[in-house]
């Protein structure tokens, strides 16, 4: 029996899809980084994106702070997070979700903020619509098959 050329593509896909995840990630605004003053996990404390909407922080959600093209980026899930601000200082110091080490950023150097959380709406969404897909592949492949050998009895 032949096998229609994409099923091997589609089934690859339908395999890689539910592997990779899907995140959602959100640009915030460096001054809203106030917000996450004296969070602690697991309870989540609320940021708001740039275009007004909540974003709820928790242990799960990986915190970036952009420096610029010369400074590279940090990247952390934190499980505590204070903000200190004195004259001359605003800087962010926290717990590193998993392992307890200690994080800290100098936020007078940040440029940019991102929230990134795990979108369990868009990895099914990911699963399911090539399954579906596939399913749909294998089936008019099959009625193909069914048909042809019909056809030639």
């Amino acid at each position: 029996m032949r096998t229609h050329p994409l099923l091997p593509i589609l089934l690859g896909a339908t395999i890689a899809a539910p592997c990779a995840g899907c995140y959602t990630t959100w640009d915030v605004p460096v001054k809203a980084v106030d917000n996450l003053q004296g969070y602690r996990a697991p309870k989540p404390a609320v940021l708001t994106h740039q275009d007004g909407d909540d974003v709820l922080v928790d242990q799960d959600t990986e915190l970036g702070f952009h420096f610029g093209p010369s400074t590279p980026d940090l990247h952390a899930k934190l499980d505590a997070i204070d903000i200190h601000r004195a004259p001359g200082e605003w800087s962010l110091a926290g717990i590193i979700h998993g392992n307890g080490e200690p994080f800290r950023v100098d936020l007078r150097k940040v440029t940019q903020v991102t929230a990134k959380n795990y979108s369990p709406g868009k990895t099914a969404a990911a699963i399911v619509v090539p399954m579906l897909v596939v399913g749909l592949a294998v089936g008019i492949s099959l009625g193909i098959v069914v048909a042809t050998t019909a056809r030639e009895d």
